[in-house]
């Protein structure tokens, strides 16, 4: 007989062929399998998330939350699917509860910073992203996500150490280095974005992050 982890696989792999109808019945199997089970519910909320059938990713949640309302793990898939499809209100109920569950959720605090960004809302999103970091230090994208927060606001000086703090992180993100290159150029460091422009030149780019490069390298070499 097989385990709930073998048939959630299997429901997985006919979902990825989009057979959805038929990885949702080897989900439900394995939820049969293993009741309550968070990952299988996780699962099965991204399923409908993947077809666009919110009513049902949100009855999957009240399953789950029915089953164990400590598990975070269905509420952040389900807070996830909302943000992803603009539907804010309910993004935020899902990781408002997650942070009223476990404080030192640092994943809830940043896609909640997330949100507020998307809602022009700076101050709370600022906050959330603090919040992230202090809870997990090591959470390069909180640290880029706050420097990009700090640009839209016409702060690039204070961008810079945040993107920093990314890279110090994830050294390998294309996406952080690029970040911080046009944050020295937004406060007018022309010859460390010099430096950073070449050195992006160096990675792995795709042809239009090499045409920027290029291009800002232009720029920065003639100020």
């Amino acid at each position: 007989m097989s385990t709930a982890a073998e048939l959630r696989d299997a429901g997985l792999a006919l979902c990825r062929q989009k057979d959805f109808a038929g990885g949702e019945a080897k989900l439900r199997d394995a939820l049969a399998t293993a009741p309550g089970d968070p990952d299988t519910l996780e699962a099965l909320i991204k399923v409908r998330g993947i077809q666009k059938d919110y009513d049902g990713a949100k009855n999957y949640l009240v399953e789950a939350v029915k089953a164990d309302p400590t598990q975070p793990k269905p509420r952040h898939a389900y807070g996830l699917l909302m943000y992803n499809a603009g539907r804010y209100d309910d993004a935020k109920d899902a990781f408002r509860q997650l942070i009223e569950m476990n404080q030192k959720d640092g994943e809830a605090h940043f896609q909640l910073a997330n949100v507020y960004r998307k809602e022009n809302n700076p101050f709370e999103a600022a906050k959330h992203y603090n919040l992230c970091i202090d809870a997990a230090p090591s959470h390069a994208a909180a640290f880029n996500n706050l420097g990009m927060l700090q640009m839209s606001q016409d702060n690039a000086s204070e961008s810079v150490s945040h993107f920093k703090q990314a890279i110090a992180i994830d050294n390998k993100s294309v996406n952080y280095r690029m970040n911080l290159a046009k944050a020295l150029e937004g406060c007018q460091r022309y010859r460390e974005a010099t430096t950073a422009w070449e050195e992006l030149l160096t990675l792995n780019l795709t042809s239009e992050q090499q045409d920027e490069a290029i291009t800002r390298l232009s720029v920065c070499k003639e100020k």
